[in-house]
């Protein structure tokens, strides 16, 4: 594989970065609408929207992880293999970098020349917002110290980063984490009918998540139940 340069990577982490933080909203309820078919609990509209927001994280996890996937294929971004600390490590620097901006626009406000540029009613929740800014930022461990619990956390939990690709990785672990979280079952073994075709509640499961977005739905459904399950068929 090539080398890939600083702004292939930059631009590859952002799109992951902002998936995350804001997947993409049709993707989002279609997602939650999802998680709640395979609820499948005959209530009333207070216990449906209290359900909602019980899957909501999942359904957001899951989102996120169809936009990642949908977004870097359209932007035509490498799906590299994972490392666990290179989203955070992305975060930590673009966290630095908008400190770093912040302080400086502080000392502007601060300067005597500028101290008109603003009436108060903008100026003071402005400088405000950034001191709480900076002072947040100055508050936190630094970052090889947070890497190293992260690391610490990890290998106690016994979780061994694995090869692969980060998006589809990711994809594949909201899948099992969104189904186990909607329906409260283990993920079941592959099933054949007579024509030797696949079906089963996990595999319609799979195959409609995959069709929130045109990207996602070129998956095989087929070939991440192998994945998921090992390749063990009944």
């Amino acid at each position: 594989m090539a080398r890939e340069s600083w702004s292939d990577r930059r631009q590859r982490l952002s799109v992951v970065v902002e998936a995350q933080r804001r997947p993409d909203p049709v993707v989002l309820q279609g997602a939650l609408r999802l998680l709640l078919e395979y609820r499948q609990k005959p209530t009333g509209k207070a216990e449906s929207e209290a359900e909602a927001r019980e899957l909501a994280p999942a359904a957001r996890y899951l989102a996120g992880a169809v936009t990642a996937f949908a977004e870097s294929k359209r932007a035509r971004t490498a799906d590299r293999h994972h490392n666990p600390e290179e989203i955070h490590s992305f975060r930590e620097q673009e966290a630095a970098a908008l400190v770093d901006h912040a302080a400086a626009m502080l000392a502007i406000l601060e300067a005597t020349a500028s101290q008109t540029l603003f009436p108060p009613a903008i100026e003071t929740p402005l400088r405000a917002s950034l001191l709480a800014l900076v002072e947040a930022h100055r508050s936190q461990p630094p970052a090889g110290e947070a890497a190293d619990r992260r690391a610490a956390a990890r290998e106690a939990a016994g979780i061994t980063p694995r090869g692969g690709k980060a998006n589809r990785e990711r994809l594949r672990h909201a899948l099992c984490y969104a189904w186990e979280i909607a329906t409260g079952c283990e993920i079941e073994r592959r099933k054949r009918n007579a024509d030797q075709q696949l079906y089963g509640k996990f595999h319609a499961f799979l195959r409609a998540a995959l069709d929130l977005t045109g990207e996602t739905n070129d998956l095989s459904a087929d070939e991440l139940w192998r994945e998921i399950t090992g390749g063990k068929g009944e």
